[in-house]
């Protein structure tokens, strides 16, 4: 009736079938006809219900709402229609609401479409999802955008393969037949790599002042490696010299009313690779830092708290007695610091304040180190794969932050380091990493392996301890799940 020839993709959106969408498409594909389409059938052919268009500017709401009323027009549907809102004969509306999530609320809508996602904070996202409550099976939501970095919850939600019950289109410009291949060509040789691949391949691309690329990070994920804490200590080498020894580094970066705390256990192992030196003899071993376990509590958990869990972390059997803690001096992390120098804390402490300048400076207790430094280590050693990292529920979320992260050349010649969210994950592993290249350099900067001792003994049994829990009443909330005392 509307003279439309819709494709694949856009009959798949009218589907009432699909509860959640998510629509990851160019630019001039026909999204915003998409959105009035969905929006007009929906309130249409359900008497009473309530739509819901949002879009980052009112501008854009009201656009969207137009083109619904058109549309309803055409159809000679009986309605009311106002510069952001239309009532139906059937009772049912449509509203136009624009990027305010403390002024969208109140609202209990049965669909929710929300245009531009990718450009909107994560604040819209957790206003609209519980508006949708009440509504029979839980409504409907369509999340519809041209991708922007890889960042917010349209980037999460649509990279989650966990999240099972998004149904998740993609169209890219070579997909649109309404867009010249003349036009993309042009587009190609003008745009930077990173612009081309978010505005014409529906890429979440960084830009190039990203300071972790995600396929390098992503390079380094191990799945086979096991949970720290219910694994044996294996490999370790008696007649090994100190630095060769299995160490754990445990980097507490501490947050303010913002931000989170973070703790990161990055420990240094050595495997044998059953092999000889041809020409020593010596045994070879295969030298690299995993980190394996990050946790970070809720937001706003006290100092005391935080630190009683570092404390707790620290006494475990899997890492007693051969264990460092790496503490965060700046900020709120040098008042707090005496709750982690108690003579009972089980672990030694060094305090690593991240400064300006190009040298890292020894101080009472811990360094001066700039913060370019603490971060170029950590990306050599993402770089050499001689950083391995477990597969779990913080996994992405630490990805997250080390993608998000930007490095910039200043006029001065300095380099600076800058995120749009924070970055307490990278920084307590950064600490650790650099500690652990401090302290093992010699064997973590050759890429192949090496020799630590020879006809070194090589123990790879040892009992698996349990969890370390003194009090289990006790539980600390999690980003990632609950941590038992």
């Amino acid at each position: 009736s509307l003279g439309l020839d819709l494709d694949e993709h856009q009959r798949a959106i009218l589907d009432p079938s699909i509860r959640r969408g998510i629509l990851n498409c160019c630019r001039k594909w026909g999204k915003s006809t998409m959105i009035a389409l969905k929006a007009a059938h929906f309130a249409a052919h359900r008497p009473g219900t309530t739509v819901l268009v949002v879009a980052p500017s009112s501008r854009q709401s009201e656009e969207l709402l137009g083109i619904a009323a058109r549309m309803l027009r055409d159809l000679d549907q009986a309605a009311t229609y106002s510069q952001a809102k239309i009532t139906l004969k059937n009772r049912s509306r449509i509203l136009a609401l624009p990027n305010q999530a403390k002024t969208i609320r109140g609202y209990s809508p049965e669909l929710v479409v929300i245009d531009e996602a990718a450009y909107l904070p994560e604040e819209m996202w957790e206003t609209a999802l519980p508006m949708l409550n009440a509504a029979e099976g839980g409504g409907w939501l369509w999340l519809m955008s041209t991708p922007a970095e890889p960042v917010g919850f349209f980037h999460r939600l649509w990279s989650d393969a966990r999240a099972t019950q998004w149904t998740r289109l993609k169209v890219t410009a070579y997909d649109c037949p309404r867009i010249p291949e003349a036009m993309i060509a042009e587009a190609k040789r003008s745009f930077p790599a990173d612009r081309f691949a978010r505005e014409y391949l529906c890429e979440f691309a960084q830009p190039p002042t990203a300071a972790f690329p995600e396929e390098m990070v992503r390079a380094c994920l191990d799945p086979t490696l096991p949970d720290f804490f219910t694994t044996p200590l294996a490999y370790l080498l008696p007649a090994a010299p100190r630095q060769a020894q299995p160490h754990a580094y445990m980097g507490q970066d501490l947050g303010e009313r913002v931000d989170p705390s973070a703790l990161a256990i990055a420990e240094y192992v050595s495997e044998p690779t059953l092999t000889v030196d041809a020409a020593t003899r010596e045994s070879l071993f295969r030298c690299s830092l995993t980190l394996r376990h990050m946790e970070s509590p809720a937001l706003r958990t006290e100092y005391p708290d935080v630190a009683a869990r570092a404390r707790q972390v620290a006494q475990h059997p899997r890492i007693k007695g051969r264990c460092t803690f790496v503490m965060d001096g700046n900020g709120p992390g040098a008042g707090a610091m005496s709750l982690f120098t108690k003579p009972d804390f089980p672990a030694p402490l060094i305090a690593i304040k991240a400064t300006g300048g190009q040298e890292a400076r020894p101080t009472e207790g811990g360094y001066n180190v700039p913060k370019p430094m603490l971060l170029d280590r950590l990306e050599y050693l993402l770089r050499t794969k001689k950083l391995r990292i477990a597969v779990a529920a913080w996994t992405e979320p630490l990805i997250r932050e080390l993608t998000m992260m930007k490095r910039e050349l200043q006029p001065s010649g300095y380099v600076t380091y800058s995120t749009p969210i924070h970055d307490d994950m990278v920084m307590a592993l950064a600490m650790a990493v650099w500690v652990a290249w401090k302290e093992h350099e010699r064997y973590l900067e050759v890429p192949g392996p090496v020799p630590i001792v020879s006809g070194a003994g090589v123990l790879e049994e040892m009992p698996v301890h349990p969890l370390c829990r003194s009090s289990p009443d006790q539980v600390m909330m999690s980003r990632f799940g609950r941590f038992e005392f």
